[in-house]
């Protein structure tokens, strides 16, 4: 609360300041009768209050700080939609103000911050020299929530941001915050829908530019701690060529048999999805049957090297719907009027599959009975990195949680997956940095590139602004409605852990 010296000494006489008018003021207990009625006829509009934002056209040389802002951010050429403003400074601003009411204009007596928590957002109550009372909020409403603190929730999460450590940075700095149990449930009830829709949408652009074309995987698992204590296991997949993610698999330790499992188990299911590009669903129909006739071959061969390769070689006939061939025939029974789908010369997969069948490299590994497929997983190890970013292993997220912040480290890769190289703004050279390589133990250099785009993050924070403000029901509501939604999607049983 905050007390305006007396008027006595401050204020001059109404005689002094008003000018003259046939018409006699109210007196107080009268304007505050007709302040209570339903209408004010002496009530006039306020003229529209305009702001205006001059961006410097260059930094002030006597300030160290201004210099430094503009070499990191460049020019700011638009208003901020959020500041931070110093608490002494906003109440020097509230003394100079006037009465909102029309014919009145007296100064500020008194002012009075509400004790309702509201998180970042806060509610003053200000009551002139006549008694009249307004009131006045630091954040408008989005939906049923405060703009500002769906704006920090979506904003630590969608920079991979931790909650506890937000709260805890605002506490230190004696800011108001939005705790981070509430900062939780606008995650789950407006960020992460918002996440995931975007995710969905990007993805279909990059399968899109993927159709069509022959495409090689590899597959990575990343557990959220070591040994056989994990609790989420996410296997990445991503095209070799292209390095775009195109898919990725995130399992918890319900969804296999113990924590060991979940990589294995999440790479079966991640590669039944990925068969499921347009294009290729008939090379996912028969991925089940291929693997299993490699463990057929190896466990009937008889340990001859030459057995097995005539027999793991038969499945190129098969699958085109040709059981005897001129030298050798299937070793199943006569096939009846099945519903099998087979290949013809013109289905797409035919010839992917005939290279990895016919790979030499994977030939000559089969010899030890084992089929792995080394390749450069630098580019998935990258990835991983990014990953941590937004998913710490310090921390447990629940389910819906882990799976938003995945989700957005993929957004975060493809979004920069192509950046070109930086150029010398003085030279106009390509730029490139010195860098330890701690393979060879030997300094290397590298391109440098231009820096990240983060133009995603304002989008999906516009998204989380569009489900807020359509949402009616109340937050707690909306909290468990989709906490529901995922467990029934996801198969999360009642007694896990979440």
């Amino acid at each position: 609360e905050e007390t305006l010296p007396s008027t006595s000494e401050t204020l001059p006489s109404t005689s002094e300041t008003l000018p003259s008018t046939s018409e006699t003021l109210p007196s107080t207990s009268e304007h505050a009768d007709v302040l209570n009625s339903t209408a004010l006829s002496e009530d006039v509009p306020l003229p529209d209050f305009e702001v205006s934002w001059v961006a410097p056209s260059e930094p002030s040389m006597d300030n160290e700080e201004t210099m430094e802002e503009a070499e990191e951010t460049g020019t700011v050429t638009s208003p901020p939609e959020f500041v931070i403003v110093q608490w002494e400074q906003l109440v020097s601003c509230f003394k100079l103000m006037r009465c909102q009411h029309a014919l009145c204009c007296q100064p500020v007596l008194k002012t009075e911050k509400s004790r309702r928590p509201d998180g970042a957002a806060f509610t003053m109550t200000f009551t002139c020299i006549k008694g009249h009372k307004w009131k006045w909020c630091s954040s408008k409403k989005v939906g049923k929530c405060y703009n500002v603190n769906v704006a920090l929730s979506a904003a630590t999460l969608i920079c991979g941001g931790s909650n506890l450590t937000q709260a805890e940075v605002a506490g230190t700095l004696g800011l108001p915050f939005p705790n981070p149990s509430t900062m939780s449930r606008h995650q789950t009830a407006f960020v992460n829908p918002a996440i995931e829709k975007f995710y969905e949408k990007t993805q279909e652009n990059v399968i899109q530019k993927l159709q069509g074309k022959k495409i090689m995987l590899t597959a990575g698992g990343r557990s959220r701690s070591p040994g056989s204590s994990a609790k989420y296991t996410q296997v990445t997949f991503m095209c070799v060529k292209s390095k775009a993610i195109i898919h990725f698999e995130l399992f918890q330790v319900y969804m296999s048999k113990n924590s060991v499992m979940m990589e294995r188990d999440a790479i079966k299911v991640g590669l039944k999805t990925c068969m499921e590009i347009p294009g290729y669903e008939l090379v996912g129909q028969w991925c089940k049957s291929i693997t299993n006739h490699l463990w057929y071959s190896m466990q009937t061969c008889g340990k001859d090297y030459q057995t097995l390769i005539k027999k793991w070689t038969s499945i190129i006939h098969h699958i085109t719907d040709k059981h005897e061939w001129s030298d050798g025939r299937c070793e199943h029974e006569e096939l009846g009027d099945e519903d099998d789908e087979y290949f013809t010369p013109e289905t797409l997969g035919l010839e992917e599959i005939k290279d990895i069948v016919l790979k030499p490299r994977l030939l000559q590994q089969l010899e030890k009975t084992t089929h792995f497929y080394f390749t450069s997983a630098s580019a998935l190890d990258a990835y991983h990195s990014l990953l941590l970013k937004y998913a710490t292993k310090r921390l447990h997220y629940h389910f819906a949680g882990m799976r938003a912040r995945s989700m957005i480290s993929v957004i975060d890769h493809n979004w920069n997956i192509k950046r070109p190289q930086a150029i010398n703004k003085k030279t106009g050279e390509p730029r490139f940095q010195r860098k330890w390589s701690k393979k060879t133990k030997a300094w290397i250099v590298s391109p440098v590139k231009v820096p990240k785009n983060y133009d995603f993050r304002r989008q999906i924070l516009a998204m989380c602004f569009e489900k807020a403000a359509s949402e009616d029901s109340k937050l707690a509501e909306t909290v468990t409605l989709r906490s529901q939604d995922i467990a029934n999607r996801f198969k999360i049983p009642k007694n896990a852990v979440s």
